[in-house]
C-alpha cells in the first residue's frame, strides 16, 4: 500500500504518522515540499486509517489529524 498526505501551508514543516485505527503504521515520515509518503503493507480486512501531522515548530503551525478512512483489504485470489 502507498499513502500520502498533503500538508498546507506548504512550507509546513514537521511529519506525518499514519495509523491504522490505534496501530502505528512505519516511523514518522518527513513532510517535503507540502507532501508525505509511505509504502507499508496491511493485512487482509477493514481498517481506518488517518494521518497525524506533527509540526517542527507548533508555535508556527498547528498539529491536525485527518479524517479517518475506510479501506478494505481482500485476498488477491480465492477466499483466503
Amino acid at each position: 500500500m502507498v499513502f500520502g498526505a498533503t500538508v498546507a501551508p506548504h512550507g509546513a514543516a514537521g511529519t506525518v504518522q499514519f495509523m491504522d485505527g490505534n496501530t502505528v503504521l512505519g516511523a514518522p515520515v518527513s513532510v517535503t515540499a507540502g507532501f508525505a509518503l509511505l509504502t507499508t503493507s496491511l493485512p487482509r480486512g477493514t481498517h481506518s486509517l488517518t494521518a497525524v501531522f506533527t509540526p517542527t515548530n507548533p508555535a508556527d503551525v498547528a498539529p491536525s489529524t485527518s479524517s479517518p478512512v475506510s479501506l478494505t483489504v481482500k485476498p488477491l485470489f480465492g477466499s483466503q
